[in-house]
């Protein structure tokens, strides 16, 4: 019989998480499926840090992966713990370096949290702060002393997107071959029961009579033009969901005196999944995606969805979604979504949890 392959799964990051991003239901969704498996040729092992207020991934609900509950005695509560969060690099490293020689175990990154450990596997969602410049500088300067530690310590990486692998590639100097792309899925929304109070909060949003945008409130979305767009269509309504306060990222943005236009700020998943179920079509303006999950999500839902023609979504979504420019301010929304698509079908064939985690599962097999 072969030898056993151990996984250590880095979840101290995911300890200290309260609100979910895009990142940390890919993290989850991938080690509850993981947790599915049991067998005689991997075993999985999910690090965390017990003093953290773990709200994301449960480990009292793990079977098959074996938890390692660790504590920072630096950190006592949640406020010391931000205001020394970059010491916790330095702490993650130490940990993940222990535990990987203590099990032999190979270590897979799927948070973009840094750690300097050679024996590691990391999940690279988009290097967007590398090659653009939506974001703060001290932001996009972090972000490239992560890509060069990745760099630095690892041989395999995996990555979301054929459009993510050939920037990784280019940018990072990394041979394409020790790229594997995987695509996430979208089945997280299917268990969630609809929360259709989000309607008597929001009198102003009317079922099936306004337009969706969800997603963080940062440059690279591109809210800018649901605004624009908003503004030339003052008949029709146009709800924004997201967890970011406007003026920290659009301060140049005038909104204010558009009725028709509805942040409603951060939605829980039963309104965001009511909210997805009644609009008259859903809208993804992003000018940059690593992947770009919640038009998968609105597409399985059965909405109608319309894209940017940019970055890596046109990879994604094929022919099954409509395409408009994302500079364009002027467009006709209803000849827009009166064009045929095809049938979500073979997206949602390609894009689901069950063929990446078989998938992942194979990977970790081959290494």
């Amino acid at each position: 019989m072969e030898n056993k392959k151990n996984i250590l799964i880095n979840g101290l990051s995911m300890s200290w998480v309260n609100k979910k991003t895009g990142i940390e239901e890919f993290t989850k969704e991938i080690i509850y499926r993981l947790d599915k498996i049991n067998n005689d040729k991997i075993k999985f092992y999910y690090i965390y840090d017990k003093d953290g207020p773990n709200k994301i991934i449960i480990p009292n609900e793990l079977v098959n992966i074996e938890c390692i509950p660790v504590r920072n005695p630096k950190y006592k509560d949640g406020r010391e713990y931000k205001e020394n969060l970059r010491f916790s690099f330095l702490w993650r490293s130490k940990l993940i370096r222990k535990y990987a020689k203590k099990f032999n175990a190979i270590v897979f990154c799927p948070t973009m949290s840094p750690i300097i450990c050679k024996n590691q596997i990391p999940v690279i969602h988009d290097i967007r702060p590398r090659v653009t410049k939506f974001d703060p500088f001290v932001y996009r300067l972090k972000h490239r002393i992560y890509l060069k530690i990745v760099k630095h310590c690892c041989k395999k990486f995996l990555t979301v997107s054929n459009y993510q692998k050939d920037l990784i590639s280019k940018y990072l100097k990394i041979k394409k071959d020790n790229i594997t792309v995987i695509y996430p899925g979208y089945e997280q929304i299917s268990n969630v029961v609809p929360d259709m109070n989000i309607f008597s909060k929001y009198p102003n949003i009317k079922p099936k009579e306004y337009y969706y945008a969800l997603g963080s409130l940062a440059p690279h979305k591109n809210f800018k033009w649901v605004i624009e767009v908003a503004k030339r269509n003052p008949q029709k309504t146009f709800v924004i969901a997201g967890g970011k306060d406007l003026k920290a990222w659009e301060d140049n943005i005038e909104v204010k005196g558009f009725e028709n236009l509805i942040f409603t700020g951060y939605v829980t998943d039963e309104e965001n999944k009511a909210l997805y179920l009644n609009c008259k079509g859903f809208l993804q303006p992003s000018k940059f995606e690593g992947f770009g999950t919640p038009p998968l999500e609105a597409l399985s839902l059965g909405a109608s969805v319309a894209v940017a023609n940019a970055t890596c979504l046109p990879e994604i979504y094929e022919d099954c979604v409509h395409y408009f420019d994302p500079d364009d301010y002027d467009i006709d929304l209803d000849l827009l979504f009166s064009e045929k698509v095809a049938s979500p079908e073979k997206v949602l064939k390609k894009c689901n949890w069950k063929n990446y985690v078989e998938t992942l599962y194979n990977y970790f097999m081959s290494l």
